[in-house]
């Protein structure tokens, strides 16, 4: 009887130790989402704060209120360039080469430029 009883007891204390570890995952998981980052907007140039590493920022009141991207805890899209065609600033993460980049013109209409060339000034 008493093996019986030493089994289920060192059941108990598996169970609880596997518990336990769980919930101190999950308190380093919570700690690590938790993380507050500081960009620079890239359109009205002021600092935002936000949890989002990977993903798009949507902050209101701290700036412009522009939504953009981040990835790994850094701005994506930091380079801006004019279409020849409409002459809209649209974003990229290339300074230099082929910008491609699906965007309207001011009037709401798409534009037929979705690709050009950026060269340096």
């Amino acid at each position: 009887m008493e093996s019986k009883t030493q089994v289920v007891q060192a059941r108990e204390v598996a169970t609880a130790e596997s518990q336990e570890q769980q919930k101190v995952s999950q308190q380093e998981s919570d700690s690590s989402t938790l993380r507050l980052y500081a960009y620079k907007c890239p359109y009205c140039q002021q600092q935002v704060n936000s949890h989002v590493a990977t993903g798009q920022v949507r902050v209101s009141g701290q700036h412009c209120g522009a939504r953009f991207r981040v990835h790994n805890g850094e701005v994506s899209r930091r380079f801006f360039h004019s279409c020849p065609t409409c002459q809209q600033e649209v974003a990229s993460s290339k300074p230099l080469g082929q910008i491609k980049v699906p965007h309207k013109k001011p009037n709401g209409k798409k534009c037929p430029t979705q690709s050009w060339y950026a060269k340096r000034s």
